[in-house]
């Protein structure tokens, strides 16, 4: 079995981590797993909680502890930065929330059975449990001039937002039209729940872009892994389950139309100006 590394950042509430962890002892693994927890805004509280899960874990864990909020991509950096240099002993390295949960037994011996020359970045299928399908493949092709069209409508207030995010509620829920795919494909985006990378991306010099707060994981990977020529491909095979919103979804909504805002805005003059 390959060696895996699993980055998952932690923020007050460890329950879900406690979760993630569980799942993780019910698959197939040995000690060449190892499970990085970045605890975001440590408190001694979850410091303490943490400590209580990693001890009675039967897999190698680690925590770190960050004394502030550098939300999920930053949390996952701060963790990915302390394994950099050693890269190369981990085939795979998994960077996901915690409010992730492997649910199949058998997810890491499929992962290790796979060529990391062919899959280097990869889209599992990420069941939601609030939407009830599958966040991968997130985008297919890049962002189109539509689609940028209704984000610039989307961004330009908070008001015109929550009208479009209502109108936008009543199609989907009008359409029963299924547009996903359960097939091996090359797509452009992953969703940013749960990455999976080959050691390939990081020697060949893919990084995880932490120019922002939220909500930007998926387009910046999208960008780099073109910009290195590293193929996303989604792999429905691989198959896990998201409990959404543990992580984001207690925040006010206007605190996270900002945050998306000011993300748009960074990828857009980063990487399609």
């Amino acid at each position: 079995m390959n060696s895996i590394l699993i980055i998952t950042v932690n923020y007050r509430n460890t329950e879900p981590t406690n979760s993630l962890v569980k799942s993780i002892e019910k698959c197939f693994h040995n000690d060449k797993i190892k499970l990085c927890i970045v605890d975001n805004d440590t408190t001694v509280e979850s410091f303490t909680s943490l400590n209580d899960i990693k001890g009675t874990a039967s897999f190698n864990i680690e925590i770190i502890r960050s004394d502030k909020n550098r939300f999920y991509w930053g949390g996952a950096k701060l963790g990915l930065d302390k394994y950099l240099n050693d890269v190369q002993k981990f085939d795979w390295i998994i960077v996901c929330n915690n409010d992730i949960e492997f649910n199949d037994d058998k997810f890491f011996q499929k992962l290790s059975n796979l060529n990391r020359d062919e899959y280097q970045i990869i889209a599992p299928q990420i069941k939601s449990t609030y939407s009830e399908k599958d966040l991968n493949p997130f985008l297919l092709n890049p962002i189109s001039k539509i689609q940028d069209f209704y984000y610039r409508l989307y961004y330009i207030s908070a008001v015109t937002a929550k009208l479009i995010h209502k109108i936008g509620r009543l199609i989907n829920q009008q359409s029963t039209i299924n547009n996903q795919q359960s097939i091996i494909q090359s797509i452009y985006a992953p969703h940013g729940s749960c990455v999976i990378f080959s050691n390939h991306y990081f020697i060949k010099g893919g990084y995880l872009d932490t120019n922002f707060t939220m909500y930007g994981e998926e387009v910046s990977t999208a960008e780099i892994a073109k910009s290195l020529d590293l193929p996303i491909h989604y792999l429905p095979v691989l198959s896990l389950v998201h409990k959404d919103h543990q992580s984001t979804g207690h925040a006010p909504w206007i605190e996270n139309y900002l945050h998306s805002k000011e993300t748009y805005y960074y990828l857009k003059k980063k990487y399609r100006s």
